[in-house]
């Protein structure tokens, strides 16, 4: 439907107030409203983020022209941009996910789409890459346009690896979803929390924890799990219940196939703030800082600790990988 909706009446009239394709695709309201625009009508069962693979080679710094009746042309590179700053290019994109997610109801599913690495690499050569021509390119093109390092840079800002943050509670569960590029640079894709209150008994929240993960898990492909180890208190009935409600979030992910990592509430307190016993206000903050999450954007207490176990694997992958 991303296609098809592009025939829509309701489509070209948003449109009509853009001169240039990639500013709607950078303006999250407008996102919004063209991916909603198919379900409003039709009420399918999923939904096309409203997007184009071009944005990632406009991020890499390419001059991307969409031309009426032909498609995207893609001229010189106009500067080289770091990860950083590609990174800090396509947060309207983040924005724009996040933002169509909340909109849809839990029902819907959101599809997302990207362009493999030597699509992009064909648009930036401007041939068409058929196996016919495909070792003559190589050998003869790719050398004499010194394209190269683009491809490079195309594969390695491609391999990205989603992680979920969960804080488990039997009340509420938090949980956060990252995204992280070569385990340096990060962004928030999504978080939430589960709340069980209003359900008495016990065994109806450990299982509404369960299922409200798989639910979660089921919309993004998460590569690695980061949960927070279970802190012993002087109440052995709190304790316990931490403890199922850490058992309900674990057998959920392990049943999806995904690895789970473990931390201490201090570890990841220490790993995000610098202090091993910060309280929860300046982990919210940090996490905030961190990943430059705007003030409109909601996040409590509880999915901030989840973000802030998904964010502590990230640092620590990121140290082991410099110092092994």
């Amino acid at each position: 439907m991303r296609q098809a909706g592009r025939y829509l009446p309701e489509y070209h009239k948003v449109m009509n107030n853009f001169e240039n394709f990639l500013d709607a695709c950078y303006t999250p309201e407008v996102v919004e409203e063209i991916t909603l625009q198919p379900i409003k009508r039709f009420d399918i069962d999923a939904a096309i983020i409203f997007s184009d693979i071009m944005v990632v080679l406009d991020a890499l710094g390419y001059e991307v022209n969409f031309i009426r009746g032909s498609g995207p042309k893609i001229g010189d590179i106009l500067y080289q941009c770091s990860t950083n700053e590609s990174i800090t290019k396509l947060q309207p994109i983040f924005d724009s996910i996040y933002r169509v997610r909340n909109s849809l109801s839990s029902d819907k599913t959101l599809i997302g789409f990207a362009g493999s690495p030597w699509t992009l690499l064909t648009y930036t050569l401007g041939v068409l890459l058929t196996i016919t021509v495909l070792y003559k390119w190589w050998f003869d093109v790719i050398d004499e346009a010194n394209k190269d390092n683009c491809f490079t840079e195309v594969v390695k800002r491609g391999l990205s690896v989603v992680i979920i943050g969960i804080d488990p509670g039997l009340e509420f569960t938090g949980w956060g979803v990252i995204s992280s590029i070569d385990f340096q640079n990060v962004y928030l894709l999504d978080s939430g929390v589960i709340s069980t209150r209003g359900i008495s008994k016990e065994n109806e929240k450990l299982y509404k924890i369960y299922i409200s993960l798989l639910s979660v898990l089921s919309l993004y492909k998460i590569d690695e799990a980061s949960i927070e180890k279970v802190f012993i208190n002087s109440n052995p009935r709190s304790s316990m219940s931490l403890c199922y409600a850490r058992a309900a979030s674990t057998i959920s992910v392990m049943s999806r196939g995904i690895d789970i990592y473990e931390y201490s509430s201090t570890t990841i307190k220490k790993c995000i703030t610098g202090n091993g016993m910060a309280p929860k206000e300046q982990v919210l903050f940090m996490v905030r800082s961190s990943l430059g999450i705007k003030h409109d954007i909601e996040i409590n207490n509880h999915s901030s600790d989840a973000i802030a176990a998904a964010l502590c694997h990230v640092y620590n992958t990121r140290n082991r990988n410099i110092n092994p």
